[in-house]
């Protein structure tokens, strides 16, 4: 029976959503914190368990961290502890991110530090995956904010999704990460559509947003028939 993960993204999706949902699921959140750890020296990555389910927060320095371009994103992933398999696809994302802003002709930078799609939560969302290894990652609606200023970019990623259904909504955003996350499992030929008919007992998770909102991503992980 293939093992399926389920990601209502009726709420939006980030890269920390992800890992907090997975934590909030069952994962150990100690392996993901140290495999992030090496990746900056201004910066901690911690997990909180709250009621609704459990957040990523990032501690960092009273000044933001650097701006970082695509390769030194890519040169700090490798300097951290990321399995092969979680480093792979953290780099595909960061990859897949900045060729979507050259596409509509913006520069890509990303903030180690400052959630959403941070270089932290991009890394612990791949770690996480990784631990729970599915088979295959369904996920069947998503939102879009467009009030944010990446929503063109995120529409420019999930547009191709044929089979995922989104709408435009302003109060529900998905950050680039999130988008680029899910275009990348698209691309390796594991995201599919619709949740399965499950075989027995499912574990859920939530994952609740970085900047504390009220908005949530809901995991399921199972056998699906």
């Amino acid at each position: 029976m293939p093992r399926v993960l389920h990601l209502d993204c009726s709420e939006g999706i980030t890269p920390e959503q992800v890992a907090a949902a997975l934590v909030d699921l069952g994962l150990a959140p100690s392996p993901i914190i140290f495999a992030v750890a090496p990746l900056s020296q201004l910066a901690e990555l911690r997990f909180d368990r709250e009621p609704e389910g459990a957040r990523v927060r990032i501690f960092a320095g009273p000044e933001p961290g650097p701006l970082l371009t695509l390769e030194e994103a890519v040169t700090r992933l490798r300097r951290g502890g990321l399995s092969p398999k979680a480093l792979a696809l953290a780099e595909t994302v960061l990859r897949r991110m900045a060729e979507a802003c050259e596409d509509a002709g913006e520069p890509f930078t990303l903030v180690e530090d400052e959630a959403p799609d941070s270089l932290l939560g991009i890394a612990a969302a791949a770690a996480a995956l990784a631990e729970a290894a599915p088979d295959q990652v369904r996920a069947g609606r998503l939102e879009v904010g467009t009030d944010d200023l990446s929503g063109p970019l995120v529409v420019l990623l999930v547009e191709g999704l044929d089979h995922l259904h989104f709408d435009l909504d302003p109060e529900r955003p998905t950050s680039l990460g999130g988008a680029a996350l899910l275009d990348v499992l698209a691309g390796l030929g594991r995201l599919g559509d619709t949740e399965p008919p499950w075989r027995g007992f499912t574990a859920h998770g939530r994952g609740l947003d970085p900047l504390g909102s009220g908005r949530r991503l809901t995991v399921r992980l199972g056998e699906a028939l």
